[in-house]
């Protein structure tokens, strides 16, 4: 609903023509969500505003958005050692898809 009454005051359509046009699919970080014949992945960033990336894979191509993030491994590493980090969201942090695809959007 919210995104529904922001877009409909930003773009000056009707809230009845949005919410007929769109339709609301969550994003679940760790589960693929399949949409128009592709497969979205979503994976948390580290930024001081909670940020996601996503990699997208469509008719054999690919594309990853890596959204706001820092993506310093000596710092993810000094994260880690002083306990702000865990060290599986440290690994997922250091494995990010980013050079594993078509397109990379940064």
């Amino acid at each position: 609903k919210s995104f529904i009454r922001k877009y409909a005051a930003l773009c000056g359509l009707s809230p009845t023509l949005l919410r007929h046009s769109h339709r609301h699919r969550p994003a679940i970080v760790g589960q693929p969500l399949k949409f128009q014949g592709a497969t979205f992945h979503f994976i948390y960033t580290l930024h001081t505003i909670p940020c996601i990336a996503f990699k997208v894979e469509w008719r054999g191509r690919s594309m990853v958005f890596t959204g706001d993030h820092l993506n310093s491994p000596p710092v993810i590493n000094m994260l880690e050692k002083k306990g702000v980090l865990t060290a599986e969201r440290a690994n997922d942090l250091r494995r990010l898809p980013l050079q594993e695809c078509d397109v990379l959007l940064h």
